[in-house]
């Protein structure tokens, strides 16, 4: 009974695990609050955990791959077709492999080039330079 994939629904306080093994079936459902979403995840074997592309879902993700899961984050375009109904989010937290989704990238993936810095550098000067309101 190894959990193999795990799908994470976030939320303000009350976050839902949805995990499955590696024949598909169900093995663990259960609801936590903020606080013991890190201390779960610690005492668990890494495996893959996915999460829909969210506000807080950078910081869940680098605070979950530190405990040596992988972690992908699903844009919700592709999250909406597997929600039954508006009440009940339970098929939207099964990560399917076939979903597109992306892995999170850690900054140094990022490239680190002369040209690419100067960019990043003129984009960032410029929104702080940019007209007020």
């Amino acid at each position: 009974m190894q959990i193999v994939r795990i799908g994470l629904d976030l939320a303000k306080y009350v976050f839902e695990v949805h995990g499955v093994d590696a024949r598909e079936k169900t093995v663990l459902r259960k609801t936590f609050r903020r606080e013991a979403v890190a201390q779960f995840f610690s005492e668990l074997p890494p495996c893959v955990v996915g999460m829909e592309a969210s506000n807080g879902a950078h910081y869940w993700a680098r605070v979950l791959a530190e405990f040596g899961h992988e972690v992908r984050l699903i844009s919700p375009q592709f999250v909406t077709p597997y929600v039954k109904s508006n009440k009940n989010a339970m098929r939207k937290r099964s990560v399917k492999p076939s979903v597109g989704h992306r892995c999170v990238s850690c900054r140094r993936n990022l490239p680190s080039s002369l040209p690419f810095r100067r960019f990043i550098g003129s984009v960032s000067g410029w929104c702080r330079t940019g007209p007020g309101l």
